[in-house]
């Protein structure tokens, strides 16, 4: 007698997702895949679930395996960085401009206020070579994101967010 005809459909259920891990993440993945604007929509309306999971799963071995690779992957990628070229960024815009001044929103910027900024953000294939480097706001930087300059730019312009200062800026 199976255990389904006991009427006990959880177990069975259980046993069956056992038997079929392989079956049953391929069906996951292909769903996902057909299914990737409903679940993308769904956390954009559930923040709160996403954040509780996050802290939930970072406290796990696997989320704080992920957490240490993370960090590691950070620095592996900063490598090559050096203080003397982040020296001359900081040089070179104030010639530029003649006070610091954020390279995304063309304003001064105020002691404590700076922070360096990947043009092209290592994630994306950028590097720490002095041609990618810019000084922003740090405020102005977290807002830009993993996004490019031109992809952070024509954002401002769709939103008509002072265009005026952005064009003065290139």
């Amino acid at each position: 007698m199976n255990i389904c005809e006991t009427g006990n459909r959880t177990a069975y259920l259980r046993q069956w997702r056992l038997k079929n891990k392989k079956h049953k993440a391929a069906y996951q993945k292909l769903w996902y895949k057909d299914h990737s604007e409903y679940y993308s929509q769904w956390r954009q309306d559930n923040p709160e679930y996403d954040s509780e999971y996050q802290k939930v799963y970072n406290k796990t071995p696997a989320g704080r395996a992920r957490i240490k690779a993370g960090k590691h992957n950070r620095r592996a990628l900063t490598k090559g960085l050096t203080k003397a070229t982040v020296q001359r960024v900081y040089e070179d815009n104030i010639k530029q401009f003649g006070t610091l001044t954020c390279y995304l929103c063309n304003k001064p910027i105020a002691f404590g206020e700076d922070s360096v900024d990947h043009a092209i953000p290592l994630s994306r294939g950028g590097n720490n070579d002095y041609d990618n480097l810019k000084i922003a706001h740090l405020v102005c930087n977290k807002r830009k994101g993993i996004k490019t300059f031109e992809e952070w730019f024509s954002k401002q312009v769709l939103s008509g967010n002072s265009v005026k200062s952005l064009v003065a800026s290139l």
